[in-house]
């Protein structure tokens, strides 16, 4: 194959370097300085010059043409290299990809363990303060309703006894208006009448005490009974 492009290319450059004919170019002659060269030396034939010429032009069209060739071939095996390339990156078998790669995810998973471990005590620090913050507040709650519990259960206390006060006051006075006016009652309805005479078997005391003493002593025990009675059924205790 080589043969046959060598023998185009060589038609080729023969019908293109001829072209327009060129003149017919005499002999150089080559004298140097020292007048010691040969006649031989001196002269070149043009047909010769030519000759070499078109043989060069042949040779550099035929080593283009490899060159091309061999470019081309190049490019194809590099498309081949990379493909493959990316086929093996897409199915994770190459060595280099898959040891980088596990180097990444090694790497991931190590920063995404600290993060959640950061956003853990985070969260953990927020709650404490939260819960800290919650049982403070709870705790001036409970205690400012204790102090509220107190100041109203004292003045409630106050107002009982108050009112209590008021109501064994009031008692005592109507018990006294009205034994007062049961007795005056009596003695406007009482009638003399004669005394009958008492036999007494001994032994036995006589008071000498007159009536007058005799009520108010009953008056008196009347009322500190009521005090009493009263205090029993309104105490609490």
């Amino acid at each position: 194959m080589m043969n046959g492009e060598s023998e185009q290319d060589e038609k080729t450059v023969r019908s293109t370097s001829r072209g327009p004919e060129t003149p017919h170019r005499t002999p150089m002659r080559v004298t140097s300085d020292n007048e010691d060269s040969s006649d031989s030396e001196a002269e070149i034939d043009a047909g010769d010059y030519e000759k070499r010429r078109e043989t060069n032009l042949r040779r550099l069209l035929v080593l283009e043409k490899q060159f091309a060739k061999l470019r081309e071939e190049l490019y194809k095996e590099r498309m081949q290299q990379v493909e493959r390339r990316q086929a093996e990156l897409l199915d994770r078998v190459a060595t280099d990809c898959v040891r980088k790669l596990a180097l990444l995810e090694e790497e991931h998973a190590r920063r995404l363990q600290v993060s959640e471990m950061v956003r853990r005590f985070q969260r953990d620090e927020t709650d404490r303060v939260n819960v800290g913050r919650v049982e403070t507040v709870y705790m001036d709650f409970e205690n400012d309703k204790e102090l509220l519990y107190d100041r109203v259960e004292a003045d409630i206390r106050e107002q009982v006894e108050r009112l209590k006060r008021e109501k064994l006051e009031a008692d005592v006075s109507l018990a006294l208006w009205m034994a007062g006016d049961a007795q005056r009652g009596k003695a406007k309805k009482k009638k003399p009448m004669k005394r009958r005479q008492v036999t007494v078997t001994g032994p036995y005391v006589v008071y000498s005490a007159r009536e007058e003493d005799i009520d108010a002593d009953w008056l008196a025990i009347r009322r500190a009974t009521i005090e009493a009675d009263i205090s029993d059924r309104y105490d609490p205790s």
